[in-house]
């Protein structure tokens, strides 16, 4: 028996991933992105996002950076934040690698704190930044 691939079949690269956020691309299909460092931004930010005890299957997985907004700005507070961050990508994301993780905070008491990660993904030499903007409504990403 052989299987035979229709003409119009769209033919997905080996890797691939679908696109954050879900949405649907001109052809009809799902969209989908095929950049590792755009994946591991994504994952890193699914792990940042997540409380532990959020997912049933996996109950240790997440950080919980919400409640980091609502502390002091301690260094303690943060430097333990940093250690738990470290933990969580290493286990959940081997594949990234964070080399460095920084919170930088406002001089002008907004209640805003930037987070700067550098990352880098497998076994490639380049290192990428992410900052996230953590507030009290909510989180925003720049690349």
């Amino acid at each position: 028996m052989s299987f035979v691939v229709p003409s119009n079949f769209r033919q997905l690269p080996p890797v691939w991933e679908m696109a954050q956020p879900f949405n649907i691309d001109a052809t009809g299909s799902v969209a989908y992105d095929i950049d590792p460092v755009t994946w591991a931004r994504n994952h890193i930010l699914a792990v940042l996002l997540t409380n532990p005890g959020e997912r049933v299957m996996r109950p240790s997985y997440g950080v919980g950076i919400y409640s980091f907004v609502w502390e002091n700005q301690d260094p303690l507070v943060e430097q333990q934040m940093i250690t738990t961050i470290k933990q969580a990508v290493s286990v959940w994301e081997p594949n990234v690698t964070l080399h460095d993780l920084e919170f930088v905070p406002q001089p002008d008491f907004s209640g805003i704190v930037y987070l700067e990660i550098a990352f880098s993904v497998g076994a490639a030499p380049t290192i990428h930044t992410v900052t996230f903007s953590l507030g009290g409504t909510g989180v925003e990403i720049t690349a």
